[in-house]
């Protein structure tokens, strides 16, 4: 500490009683003694407010310094929880994204950009319910309200993708709030497209476990009475009987069919594999089915990437699959067109053949439904022909996925392991 104002004040008192002496010496010819007494006396007074005087300057410097101190501390605390908040943004693995009272994105992570396909640029010149499917926007605005009013939400939606997939996602919804006013959303998002289908895979396992195990316990008693059946009706049909004969045994082998199918859902079996010509397979059954579809005024169209590709499989399930899939293509074009039978290799080893055709379609909300039992959208059919499709495929390592629209076609694409090639 300074003796700044010490110095002075005690300066400022002799100063002053050196005037005072000088006057009194110029008037009187001598100087009286209580000037030098009042002069001493008013010394330690002086001295003590120029104590005062330093103390609170050195007191106010020190306050300036520690309020420096402080402040730059507060910044860089500020600074780290700033930064701390950009790391857990910006570099979070979960989608995050701002909205603004209207609903357009204020700013989003590269986690976002990846959900969406949309840069955080592109992202900034939309609505996010731009990108929301349609069937979802009420949902979407229904939390909304109730973020409004304070109230944090957790639910699901949909989003179209830049690419135009769909994507499932899970979103937490968390509202922002300055002077306690409502300006916008957090919200987090997870894409839980993949864990949907894998419950979907699941469910439809669970139902295929159910109808294996109802149809082990019922198959092989319902064969063998039908076979005996079958021997002495053929036996029994005269000439003038015989085309009675001939719808008996026809439903019988229709009977025999469904049996046989049942047999694939059971228990499974034993699969053996080996390498084959996956185009010399599809060009035998479109032989097979060329007089059906020609009945029909269809023609069928080979449309192949390439000449020759040999996969592991089974070749008489994949005759199976295949039949079936160009019979129901078949079957929903009554009025004549085109079938595309596709085939075309993809990334990850796989191959992918598209039956595609120009039939009657089939109701979006049918769709999921396809391959689970006893569903069809036939007259006089039994649900268990894509369900046994749906089998078969699973069997082999690949997957089957149906689109439709109604009134202009259906394409079923089936991918397999391609190897071997």
């Amino acid at each position: 500490m300074k003796y700044t104002g010490r110095v002075w004040a005690v300066g400022l008192v002799l100063f002053s009683g050196i005037i005072f002496k000088i006057n009194s010496y110029l008037l009187l010819g001598y100087i009286p003694i209580m000037e030098w007494v009042l002069n001493a006396l008013f010394i330690p007074p002086s001295w003590w407010c120029g104590l005062q005087y330093d103390k609170a300057k050195y007191f106010a410097k020190e306050l300036k310094k520690k309020e420096e101190e402080v402040n730059k501390l507060l910044v860089k605390q500020l600074e780290d929880t700033e930064q701390r908040f950009k790391s857990l943004f910006f570099y979070n693995t979960d989608p995050i994204f701002t909205l603004d009272l209207s609903g357009r994105v204020i700013d989003a992570n590269q986690a976002t950009e990846k959900l969406s396909g949309y840069t955080k640029e592109e992202l900034k010149q939309k609505k996010w319910e731009d990108i929301i499917l349609p069937e979802y926007l009420n949902r979407h605005k229904s939390y909304y309200r109730k973020v409004k009013k304070g109230y944090p939400q957790e639910f699901t939606i949909a989003i179209e993708h830049r690419d135009g997939r769909k994507r499932d996602i899970l979103v937490k919804m968390i509202p922002i709030t300055s002077d306690n006013h409502f300006i916008g959303t957090y919200e987090i998002a997870k894409d839980i497209t993949e864990s949907k289908l894998a419950e979907e895979m699941i469910r439809r396992s669970e139902k295929l476990s159910a109808v294996g195990q109802l149809a082990a316990g019922v198959a092989h008693e319902i064969r063998n009475p039908l076979t005996t059946l079958r021997g002495f009706i053929q036996l029994l049909i005269s000439d003038k009987e015989k085309e009675y004969g001939e719808i008996m045994l026809t439903e019988i082998d229709r009977i025999n069919q469904i049996v046989s199918e049942f047999l694939i859902l059971s228990k499974p079996q034993v699969i053996s594999f080996e390498q084959k010509n996956i185009i010399e397979i599809l060009d035998n059954i479109i032989s097979l089915l060329q007089a059906q579809a020609n009945y029909k005024n269809i023609q069928i169209i080979k449309d192949y990437e390439i000449d020759y590709l040999a996969i592991k499989c089974e070749p008489n399930q994949l005759k199976q699959v295949f039949i079936n899939l160009l019979k129901n293509a078949i079957e929903a074009m009554p009025d004549g067109g085109e079938i595309i039978v596709r085939m075309k290799t993809l990334d990850l080893g796989l191959v992918c053949i598209s039956i595609i055709d120009q039939g009657i379609g089939i109701a979006e909300d049918q769709i999921p439904k396809l391959g689970e039992p006893f569903h069809t959208t036939k007259e006089d059919g039994t649900g268990l022909g894509l369900m046994v499709c749906f089998r078969i495929v699973e069997n082999h390592g690949g997957k089957m996925e149906i689109c439709s629209q109604l009134n202009k076609g259906t394409c079923v694409e089936v991918s397999l392991p391609a190897n071997g090639r």
